[in-house]
């Protein structure tokens, strides 16, 4: 377990964007981090990228956007700078600083995706991670969307979360798999994060095998074949012999009674 110290009233913690975490599992494109991790200059560049965001929220779909950013003539690229270039493109997400707000390029924070910002329970509200950790400016010092960097081919994953308790937060997945002899095996994994004690103190789990997710083995949009993860996070999907071309497996996510979700994951893999 990872355990940081965050210095901001709770009320405004969601808001502040310091709880950062994600909601896709990547394909070969990105390298995964762990669940959290100190931003050095190995996570940060100012040339030219290209990133994919993802959005899942109660009522917004598990949704994919890629986005290109030109080369910065100073500083780094940052998340910030991915969800404005999506303002910008006029698609179907938007990211607002408030309700009638849209974020700028001061911004440091951010509440609503479109109409959403949570579901009333606890501190729900939206929360982010880069390629699958939770990033951090300085040990025990979480980075706002205005600081933490990105580079080439990473993913940065937006999700409804309620950090209140371990049992209330979401589970934020990873989908790795392999296929071999007319099978695809695929492992989920799950991290979340939380807050506990009068000083804030925060608890971000270690990814750890998820039972009960439906995998999907997909050619484009259609389901070739699918199955449930046991107790060890894995399933063995029977496709029988794929033709050439990629394919995409997916965990499935879900939403608990209060709209707290188990996040979609997806990676991909290649048949020659």
């Amino acid at each position: 377990m990872t355990k940081g110290l965050f210095k901001t009233k709770p009320l405004m913690i969601l808001a502040l964007a310091l709880v950062m975490v994600f909601c896709l599992s990547f394909g070969a494109f990105a390298a995964e981090y762990p669940a959290s991790y100190v931003q050095d200059g190995s996570h940060a560049t100012s040339d030219a990228i290209n990133v994919t965001v993802t959005v899942e929220g109660v009522d917004i779909p598990y949704t994919e956007v890629p986005v290109s950013l030109n080369a910065k003539s100073s500083g780094t690229q940052k998340v910030l700078d991915a969800m404005l270039a999506i303002n910008s493109a006029g698609g179907n997400i938007y990211f607002w600083e408030s309700e009638d707000v849209f974020i700028d390029a001061n911004s440091t924070y951010f509440t609503y995706v479109n109409s959403e910002t949570g579901t009333g329970a606890g501190y729900s509200g939206w929360c982010f991670r880069v390629n699958g950790g939770f990033p951090m400016e300085s040990a025990g010092w979480g980075a706002t969307i205005a600081s933490a960097t990105i580079k080439n081919g990473d993913v940065v994953s937006f999700f409804i979360d309620d950090p209140s308790a371990s049992s209330a937060a979401a589970k934020f997945t990873r989908t790795n798999a392999s296929y071999a002899n007319g099978t695809v095996t695929a492992t989920v994994t799950e991290s979340h994060q939380y807050f506990q004690g009068s000083n804030w103190d925060w608890i971000i789990t270690d990814y750890a095998a998820l039972s009960g997710v439906t995998v999907q083995v997909l050619n484009g949009a259609s389901v070739v074949a699918s199955g449930i993860t046991g107790s060890d996070g894995t399933v063995s999907v029977s496709t029988g012999s794929l033709a050439a071309g990629a394919y995409t497996v997916k965990a499935v996510g879900t939403k608990n009674a209060s709209g707290i979700i188990t996040t979609t994951s997806t990676t991909t893999f290649t048949v020659e």
